[in-house]
């Protein structure tokens, strides 16, 4: 055992210069590498760089550079073949790619999340207002969730590249040309956008790798004269007289033979991987990386240069051959079979025949590779029962996988994502070989400040995902009746409602989400034939359309509701849609000039209604003329005539149930196109107050069933992220939608799509659609209730240009907020049962505002 204190004295960190590293040859020899490294004295010395550029460059022995670069994930474990075998081969390009002028290393690093943060990330804070109560029940969920499987640790992979040049100047040329590629060929691996990590992120990664129980966090961002800006930089190092090292190191390290302890409290021991299979499985890698602990996984791999892998193979060749030759002349004179020559030597020998005929005629190319891991625990106990573990999983691959003895300082030193390499086990590999060792399992979501929705259903890491970072806010859940699609939405309507102030707004026709308004102080808007609560189809803010025309927008919709209160096989003609057109232009032109007088953008007192249309209809002299208001008769004079006044519903509620349930099935279509205005209204006025407005649908398909009315939900789809709005369609007919041109455009145009079990036929065509492996399929094909896949664009080079997680939905049943989103016959004696402390104020006999 041999124990090193922290010098904190204030030498600088040495910079290389051509004088000291002149004789250096590039190509030397690897025994002569390692010989060359003189013995640590402090904890500075320890630490393996010299130097740290502000380009993020590290300089680690004189000449010798290296950068890293977010490596991101990708789902290989659960992708089809043909998609594990193009991850492959786009990792083995990768690989490749660099040459064997640079040396790259691999690591993934599991690191525990500092609880507080964490908890700020992901818990719902308080509000000034009533439902406090459910956001502490629904805290007590995430946190227990948070214990379980792996979901304090957080998973962290890098690529790390080393070059050779003789000066900073020509290091920074050429990592210029090599961040170009590294970037590419990330991007298009993982489908994630990354960049080169900079020095305080090097830095603050390898201090949280030194100190993995500090509570005191190596970068902050702090305000300083109104400006948020870094708690440290390298000029304050500078300035105060210290290195980089002095910062990141621990107060020490105590070395013993199978083990080292950092500071006063973290044990860490090493590991080498001393011999792995012939075949190995694409999931060795990851696998190692598994233990519920903080650990780095690290492969380094060194690509000879032809001529020299060449020359190896065959001097290889030439003494397993001599091997052979000696065990026959043995077997002669011994009397015995040929047969019986060791199994283990006639292996060798057609492994490296296989290895000549690779260089030879497949162009590949040998690696020299070195794989280790080092955990990190708080006892030598738990060290113990890591051991155990890591012997499970190296039997579970057929790998041998041992402590480095008396190399601790050196293992500790090669796992760390800072390029160097300073053990001397090595395993020769081709460039596919090596590419086996693939970093890439399960993706996972992770969005800071993200919303919960369930686990993955493969690592069983807390699904936190924010609809707002995606491309395109625009989603549709879908599921077959059963599959937990109603308590999935409304799962996201709380979370909404209890962790931020935008408003929700739902379309309701089967009158299922009744429960949310009366515990969460919603508003229930009940809409049906003899009601006295009215909306105005033809309610129009000024920017309806945005920088268009908004009366022509608005004559395209009034087209749509007249189309389908005419009915008819056939739609509008195209002389009745001018006659349309013409009347809306007529009917707004008064309230424009209103407008325009007071400088208001919206006076719903001022608004030209349905009975004003059917007037200047019945003035129009074309016979289609009478023909259409005849049919607009009943909707302004008759039994249907709700949608005839102006509105009188009053929408100052940051949640609103539009209950359509008792419209009729003549007036349902309608009524959710007129619903739909009213949301789309409200969006308008909501983006001018820098307000979200989350829009649910239920049974959207009806809307697509005329080209008029599925035009203006595509329309609402196409404009609602420039408004601040997030739409979301809800159905169980995916069938319907599917067999839908204009449903079709709709889904394509979706940056979240929530998939529970699928119908066989259905489950074919969005299969398609969006690129599902048959891996996959398994989580949509008569699964249980509440699991299902979430597809979102971005992501690993798939046809969709999609990435799709798993997950499985375990929401607490002993929960007020089960019983409030469950619909479950099963469930109704739970619901039933629970007692209700929600009041609701009658406005009249259909609207119902409920507090709490």
């Amino acid at each position: 055992m041999y124990f090193r204190k922290s010098s904190r004295d204030t030498k600088k960190e040495i910079r290389s210069t051509p004088q000291n590293r002149k004789n250096k040859a590039k190509g030397h020899s690897r025994k002569k590498e390692l010989l060359k490294w003189k013995v640590p004295q402090t904890v500075q010395d320890t630490i393996p760089y010299l130097y740290v550029y502000q380009n993020g460059i590290m300089e680690l022995t004189p000449g010798v550079f290296s950068k890293a670069y977010i490596l991101g994930d990708t789902n290989f474990k659960i992708s089809s073949r043909q998609g594990q075998e193009k991850i492959f081969q786009d990792y083995s390009r990768m690989l490749s790619t660099f040459g064997d002028t640079v040396k790259v290393e691999i690591t993934i690093w599991n690191k525990n999340m500092d609880l507080a943060e964490f908890q700020k990330q992901v818990l719902m804070p308080m509000m000034n207002d009533t439902l406090n109560e459910y956001r502490e029940e629904y805290n007590q969920m995430l946190i227990e969730k948070m214990s379980g499987a792996n979901n304090n640790l957080e998973k962290v992979k890098v690529m790390t590249l080393t070059i050779e040049e003789e000066s900073i100047q020509e290091a920074i040329t050429t990592f210029l040309r090599l961040d170009t590629e590294a970037i590419k060929m990330i991007t298009s691996l993982t489908g994630e956008n990354t960049k080169a990590m900079t020095s305080m992120e090097r830095l603050c990664m390898l201090y949280d790798i030194y100190n993995p129980g500090s509570t005191q966090k190596f970068l902050q961002k702090i305000q300083y004269q109104g400006e948020w800006q870094d708690s440290i930089t390298l000029q304050s190092i500078h300035q105060l007289g210290l290195t980089t090292k002095d910062v990141i190191g621990p107060d020490s390290f105590t070395f013993k033979a199978d083990k080292v302890l950092l500071g006063a409290k973290t044990f860490a021991r090493t590991y080498y991987v001393s011999m792995i299979p012939t075949w190995l499985r694409g999931d060795a890698f990851t696998d190692l990386s598994e233990l519920p602990c903080n650990m780095l996984v690290s492969v380094h791999y060194r690509t000879l240069p032809q001529d020299i892998g060449s020359k190896l193979i065959k001097s290889y060749r030439v003494n397993i051959n001599s091997n052979v030759a000696d065990a026959e002349k043995s077997a002669s004179r011994a009397g015995y079979s040929m047969d019986l020559i060791s199994q283990e030597l006639l292996d060798s020998r057609t492994e490296v025949k296989n290895l000549t005929n690779d260089i030879t005629k497949r162009n590949q190319k040998i690696v020299m590779a070195s794989i280790v891991l080092t955990v990190f625990t708080s006892s030598e106990k738990e060290l113990e029962k890591m051991d155990k573990q890591i012997s499970m999983i190296a039997n579970k691959h057929q790998m041998q996988i041992r402590v480095l003895s008396l190399q601790q300082e050196y293992g500790l030193s090669t796992a760390l994502p800072v390029g160097m390499n300073k053990i001397a086990v090595e395993r020769l590999m081709t460039t596919e070989t090596a590419a086996m060792l693939i970093p890439f399992g399960v993706k996972e979501l992770n969005h800071k400040h993200g919303m919960y929705y369930g686990l993955n259903a493969e690592s069983y890491g807390m699904i936190r995902y924010d609809r707002t970072k995606g491309q395109n806010y625009n989603g549709v859940i879908l599921g077959m009746p059963g599959s937990g699609k109603s308590f999935a939405t409304k799962r996201e309507i709380i979370n909404v409602i209890l962790n931020t102030t935008d408003e929700v707004y739902i379309i309701d026709p089967e009158r299922e989400y009744l429960s949310l308004a009366e515990k969460l102080g919603g508003k229930v808007i009940r809409i049906a034939n003899g009601s006295d609560i009215y909306l105005n189809p033809f309610d129009m803010d000024i920017e309806y359309a945005d920088d268009g025309d908004p009366v022509k927008m608005k004559a395209d919709y009034i087209t749509t509701i007249v189309d389908i209160a005419i009915g008819g096989r056939y739609g509008i003609s195209p002389s009745e849609r001018s006659l349309i057109d013409r009347v809306v232009f007529e009917i707004y032109e008064p309230y424009l000039r209103h407008l325009h007088k007071t400088g208001k953008t919206i006076d719903l007192e001022h608004m030209p209604t349905m009975q004003e249309f059917y007037e200047k209809m019945l003035e129009q002299v074309a016979p289609e003329a009478q023909n259409i208001a005849l049919a607009m008769e009943r909707y302004v004079k008759g039994s249907h005539d709700i949608f005839a006044h102006k509105t009188n519903v009053n929408t100052d509620n940051r949640f609103v149930i539009y209950d359509i349930k008792d419209i009729g099935s003549g007036l349902k279509e309608l009524g959710l196109q007129i619903c739909l205005n009213s949301i789309w209204n409200k969006m308008i006025e909501n983006r001018k107050k820098g307000k979200r407005t989350w829009l649910y649908i239920d049974e959207f398909y009806l809307l697509l069933k005329k080209d008029t009315s599925a035009d203006f939900l595509q329309e609402i789809w196409k404009r609602a992220r420039k408004w601040n709005g997030i739409p979301t369609g809800i159905t169980q007919n995916v069938e319907d939608l599917l067999k839908s041109e204009a449903g079709r455009t709709i889904l394509n145009n979706c940056g979240f799509v929530m998939l529970l079990n699928q119908a066989p036929m259905n489950l074919i065509q969005l299969s398609n659609i969006y690129n599902i492996s048959p891996e996959e399929q398994k989580y949509i094909n008569n699964g249980p209730s509440g699991q299902g896949l979430i597809w979102m664009t971005g992501g690993q080079g798939s046809e969709s240009g999609g990435t799709v997680i798993p997950f499985i939905d375990q929401f607490p049943q002993d929960t007020k907020l089960y019983k409030m989103m469950t619909t479950k016959p099963s469930d109704d004696r739970i619901r039933n049962n629970q007692k209700s402390s929600t009041a609701y104020h009658h406005i009249d006999g259909n609207e119902r505002e409920y507090h709490k």
